[in-house]
């Protein structure tokens, strides 16, 4: 800009002198006449001379018109040079403190960005980095402060919350982030980052009631992939059931189940949790029918050892259902166990321990030595049941 400046000086200058040898040149012979009068004043010059007077008083018009109004304005002009000095500091000040915090200097971070952060042009920024370094440093209330004037100076903007509620989170203090996030969602609650950050953190507390309700909404106001939403809605719809199960009421239980989207029942741990609650609330004969039913597509260990569990009304129908499934999937352990377990209950001795040395020979548990147990102890072989359980418990607690 400055060379650009000069050459446009040297061309005006150039220029200049070439008409002025021009005008020497075409007035040689004659330099014209110039009468100006007025009631008693008389002014008589040369044509040279006047074309000089007229240029001199344009060039001091122009330019003393232009000095009058820079001194006119000359504090404002001083205000926005000292403005723009403070502005371009303040931005090196805030680049120097990113630079430091991500070198992981907390301490000099926190001095960079705050020394300068009034003229900086977002100042909320300043101070959500600072309460960032703050927090590296180990000094919470200092964080807590920055915290606030960001909060003003954005007027609690979405940006602010969002920092803010990953910075208490970190520091091990997810409840009041939450806290801050629902705050955010209420007034803001089409904000996607917003529903992702407290669904979420609603997980990590294990607040499943509230992420189910979260997740209920649109997928348009949760920046959530496809996947991590149906994870999610998951997990909340398994530890719902779980706890349904433990409370023993069956309408619990069924209520809970109704409020599952449908699209979730199919799914394997959502299946079995339900089936589970079933168990626990007492519902024996649905969960029997739900567990034939799942059986019936597929192997599952997990529904084989519930329905060992089950009072069944009719044992011998029972245990002609699990010789069915021993049939078509083989002689798993699971399935050899509850065998043995079902011929137990149906006290028939000699094939209950056909079943259970069978499912000990492939796989030593404690639960299959303590069914060994409750065998000899019924057929009053007190040494043998003895011996059981001292296997059964070395098992357990190696």
């Amino acid at each position: 800009d400055r060379q650009r400046t000069m050459i446009r000086i040297l061309v005006l200058i150039l220029l200049a002198l070439a008409l002025g040898a021009y005008a020497a040149y075409a007035l040689r012979l004659d330099s014209g006449y110039v009468l100006l009068s007025y009631r008693e004043w008389v002014l008589e010059t040369s044509l040279i001379g006047f074309a000089l007077a007229v240029a001199a008083l344009i060039f001091v018009l122009v330019y003393g018109t232009r000095l009058l109004l820079g001194a006119i304005h000359l504090p404002e002009t001083i205000r926005s040079v000292l403005a723009r000095r403070r502005s371009r500091r303040a931005d090196q000040g805030f680049v120097d403190g990113l630079k430091l915090l991500l070198a992981g200097d907390a301490k000099k971070a926190e001095v960079a960005l705050v020394r300068r952060a009034a003229d900086h042009p977002a100042p909320e920024l300043n101070y959500l980095f600072a309460a960032r370094a703050a927090q590296q440093a180990g000094v919470l209330d200092r964080r807590d402060r920055y915290l606030s004037l960001a909060r003003v100076q954005a007027d609690n903007s979405a940006a602010v919350v969002l920092m803010e509620a990953e910075l208490l989170a970190t520091a091990g203090e997810r409840v009041a982030a939450i806290e801050r996030l629902q705050q955010l969602r209420a007034a803001r609650p089409r904000h996607a980052a917003t529903g992702a950050m407290l669904a979420e953190y609603l997980a990590a507390e294990g607040r499943w009631q509230e992420l189910h309700e979260l997740l209920q909404g649109s997928a348009k106001t949760l920046a959530l992939s496809a996947a991590r939403r149906q994870q999610l809605q998951q997990q909340a719809a398994v530890a719902r059931l779980d706890a349904a199960g433990q409370s023993g009421r069956i309408d619990t239980v069924k209520s809970v189940w109704q409020s599952v989207p449908g699209a979730l029942h199919g799914q394997v741990p959502v299946r079995n949790a339900h089936i589970r609650a079933l168990v626990r609330a007492n519902a024996s004969a649905e969960a029997a029918a739900q567990i034939v039913k799942a059986l019936s597509l597929d192997w599952d260990a997990e529904l084989i050892a519930l329905y060992g569990e089950l009072d069944a009304s009719d044992g011998i129908a029972q245990l002609s259902i699990i010789e069915q499934w021993l049939q078509r999937y083989g002689e798993k352990p699971e399935l050899l166990l509850v065998a043995g377990r079902a011929c137990l209950n149906n006290r028939l001795w000699g094939k209950a321990r056909s079943y259970l040395d069978a499912a000990v020979n492939q796989r030593p548990t404690p639960q299959a030595y303590l069914q060994l147990a409750r065998l000899c102890s019924q057929t009053q072989q007190p040494d043998d049941a003895l011996d059981y359980y001292r296997k059964g418990l070395e098992l357990r607690s190696s």
